[in-house]
């Protein structure tokens, strides 16, 4: 496999949180780190309008609000219908205890604990050994001998004023989506998003996998596509090894 930017899952390691702590009233195996964050104090961190939270394109969070979902500890349910949502901005997994606290606190980063929010699954890989330069990202497909995970970035760009060359434009949360396969070993491989480097990846089924994207008339700009190319991939890889073991 070609141009791959591997993430190695070699290790577990927690961190200890580095702000005001506690230990949640409901769950004694790990810490959160407390936060009071109101809309006025976010507002004067963004700036005044135009750069203000109403007035900003785009969301930083998934879910915009906080729903009901769960904790996992080594896939065992730790915390029960607790509120999150998934700070792509900041990379944290935001948690509240109830519905109408105020506070609200992120999940300490280590590969142990991963959360259910809304639709999705999502766990945090290392880099190299290192927390602190890893991240989080969601499943988007079960498979083997591969597992497809979304890695979702947002970057705030600020209210630029209208020049004599273009308008003016609107403050916003600019989103990116990048796409692995990730081994049991817990090897991340990054898929590229040209139809041409995504063939110099699967180069051992290159014609296969032409032939595939050319025949359902595949978008890999469309998740569910992508999907499907993947499982096809894994199908392709599936068979190979089988065919080795018969020899």
């Amino acid at each position: 496999m070609k141009n791959c930017i591997i993430i190695v899952l070699t290790s577990l390691i927690s961190i200890p949180a580095f702000a005001q702590i506690r230990q949640s009233s409901q769950n004694p195996f790990w810490e959160l780190m407390i936060r009071n964050i109101e809309r006025e104090e976010a507002n004067i961190a963004m700036g005044e309008a135009p750069n203000s939270i109403e007035n900003i394109e785009g969301s930083p969070y998934y879910p915009e609000d906080f729903v009901q979902g769960n904790i996992y500890m080594l896939d065992k349910i730790k915390q029960k219908n607790v509120y999150l949502r998934y700070n792509m901005q900041s990379d944290e997994i935001e948690i509240k205890e109830n519905k109408y606290s105020e506070e609200y606190a992120a999940l300490i980063k280590d590969p142990q604990i991963y959360a259910k929010v809304a639709d999705r699954t999502i766990i945090f890989a290392p880099y190299r050994e290192s927390v602190e330069k890893g991240g989080y990202f969601s499943l988007v497909s079960l498979g083997e001998p591969y597992g497809l995970y979304k890695k979702s970035t947002v970057v705030f760009n600020e209210y630029k004023i209208a020049t004599a060359y273009r308008g003016s434009q609107r403050a916003k949360f600019d989103k990116t989506e990048d796409y692995y396969l990730v081994n049991k070993k817990g090897n991340f491989f990054k898929l590229p998003q040209s139809r041409n480097k995504i063939l110099k990846v699967m180069d051992e089924f290159k014609e296969e996998i032409k032939n595939f994207i050319s025949a359902r008339k595949i978008n890999l700009t469309e998740e569910k596509e992508l999907i499907s190319l993947f499982e096809y991939y894994n199908v392709l890889l599936t068979r190979k090894a089988l065919e080795e073991e018969g020899k």
